[in-house]
């Protein structure tokens, strides 16, 4: 296992003056920032949230954004997610730093 943590995009309570619950959105205690090797990430490789639900399939890295695979999507195309979201690289599995139903709302087509 990699030990790796990326920032969360939803700011953790307090910090944006409106309440909003990012920490536990993101499934954090803390948050800090690490670099991560996109290289190092497996093509095929399962995408999970921080709650351990199945995200997607890594087609390919693109750039900065983790290209999901086509059959994972239910309307046929492909979707991306940014790599800033990777929390940890664990063997075959990229786990985020949102939960499931969080990160399927920062998907690009």
């Amino acid at each position: 296992m990699v030990g790796l943590a990326a920032t969360c995009p939803i700011p953790a309570r307090g910090e944006s003056g409106n309440g909003a619950p990012g920490a536990a959105l993101c499934g954090l205690g803390q948050r800090s920032m690490s670099v991560v090797n996109l290289s190092s990430i497996p093509e095929h490789a399962e995408i999970i949230g921080a709650d351990g639900v199945h995200v997607g399939t890594l087609d390919h890295v693109d750039g900065n954004r983790l290209k999901l695979t086509k059959q994972d999507s239910g309307d046929g195309k492909h979707h991306y997610i940014d790599a800033g979201l990777i929390a940890d690289i664990e063997g075959n599995k990229v786990r985020l730093s949102a939960k499931a139903e969080v990160a399927i709302t920062f998907e690009e087509e």
